[in-house]
């Protein structure tokens, strides 16, 4: 009898336990759920990205989805903030370079396809590490191309760490055999049709 009563006060331990998991996991995934939608629009583009590391593909994904929310939503503040300070500063006509990127995108109801190239730099001490997005993007019977220049760590100078450029590429300019503009290239955006 006496083991009946520790088994039963053991079971209402438990069962109280598995009730506040619940409450209290519940109150963590809706809040969890709640800062998710409030982080920002989310694109409906979707496509995927081949990077080398785990911490570049955070970095990527984050990067194209913050790009193609901002050009869905006509967003150029959204857009601006992407840039580093570096780049602000001495980004020839961002602004209207920026509008222009916007009244240029087509969409991409085809989704995308995308590869990042990474370098990285250390010297006295000093480590700098550059991510190049090159994304293939479809819009009905049309595709483009879209680079995005990265620097994810720049302790060279830190100013320089976000978006450096990002130029965009119609099949024309594509077929030409264009180079594409790079991190010691004049930061900035650059629509190339």
């Amino acid at each position: 009898m006496l083991s009946t009563k520790r088994h039963s006060v053991h079971d209402k331990i438990v069962l109280a336990a598995v009730v506040c998991a619940v409450v209290l996991g519940g109150t963590c995934l809706s809040g969890c759920l709640a800062q998710a939608k409030s982080e920002g629009p989310k694109s409906r583009i979707k496509g995927t990205i081949v990077v080398s590391s785990p911490e570049e593909q955070e970095a990527a994904d984050a990067a194209v989805e913050t790009l193609f929310a901002a050009l869905e939503a006509g967003d150029e503040q959204a857009i601006k903030e992407m840039f580093s300070d570096y780049a602000l500063e001495n980004a020839p006509e961002i602004d209207e370079n920026i509008e222009k990127l916007i009244s240029y995108f087509p969409g991409a109801d085809g989704g995308y396809d995308g590869v990042g190239v990474s370098t990285e730099n250390k010297d006295q001490g000093k480590y700098q590490h550059v991510l190049d997005l090159i994304l293939t993007v479809r819009n009905g019977d049309d595709t483009y191309k879209i680079g995005i220049c990265l620097q994810m760590k720049n302790e060279f100078d830190p100013t320089r760490e976000g978006v450096h450029l990002i130029e965009v590429l119609t099949a024309d300019e594509i077929k030409s055999g264009i180079r594409w503009k790079e991190k010691d290239d004049e930061p900035g955006v650059y629509v190339l049709e």
